[in-house]
């Protein structure tokens, strides 16, 4: 039985081209894919990279590419952030008795307080950074009892929580959040209204009020 030829494995080996004289591979790879050294890269605005225009950088600011891409991340939080932090969260800590109309409910124990506006004593948050805040309250009520609370901004009213008595057998719990521009001495308080049982409606170490800043404004 015949055998095939067997074949010259050169003859299928592609040609390729070898550099000559001295020259190196690196001499033929085109500039357009040639890396860039530290040393060679580009002083780009820091305000440019990625093409994103940062209004809080400095012309100074002109640095390493390489160096521009490891701090990136720093331009994303605004410097403002950093010097004007405002939250605080209170939980109601003591029993109120008989609830009365437009009694403000103070929040007495508290839990965080960045920036110290809000006063323990008297249930009422001051504002000492423009901006816009939000703010929450999360209530529990005794077993059958309703009631309603308002968020009032300088006694004006720009919220409201109630918590019914549709189970007479357990108590039930409520939430609202609002937003509101707050300007420096604005005050924030949660109060009640004429919209609610008599005794003991609220119930603590479930109750909790608190608040964050979420923009300054523009200084």
């Amino acid at each position: 039985m015949d055998t095939p030829n067997s074949v010259d494995n050169t003859d299928l080996r592609t040609s390729v081209d070898q550099p000559s004289g001295n020259s190196s591979i690196a001499d033929h790879i085109s500039d357009d894919v040639k890396p860039l050294s530290n040393a060679n890269a580009e002083s780009v605005p820091f305000s440019q990279i990625d093409g994103i225009t940062r209004t809080n950088v400095q012309p100074s600011d002109n640095v390493n590419a390489d160096d521009n891409k490891s701090n990136l991340r720093h331009s994303r939080v605004s410097p403002i952030h950093g010097l004007n932090q405002v939250a605080f969260q209170a939980m109601l800590n003591h029993q109120i008795g008989s609830l009365g109309d437009d009694e403000t409910i103070r929040f007495d124990r508290m839990q965080v307080n960045l920036g110290g506006g809000y006063n323990p004593t008297s249930g009422v948050f001051t504002c000492s950074v423009p901006g816009l805040y939000v703010f929450h309250v999360t209530a529990v009520n005794y077993s059958g009892k309703s009631f309603e609370l308002h968020f009032m901004k300088n006694g004006q009213e720009f919220g409201r929580l109630y918590l019914g008595d549709e189970d007479n057998t357990r108590s039930d719990s409520a939430s609202s959040t609002f937003i509101v521009e707050l300007q420096v001495s604005d005050s924030v308080r949660i109060a009640s209204n004429t919209n609610h049982d008599s005794g003991q409606v609220i119930l603590p170490a479930y109750s909790f009020f608190n608040a964050f800043l979420l923009y300054p404004n523009s200084l």
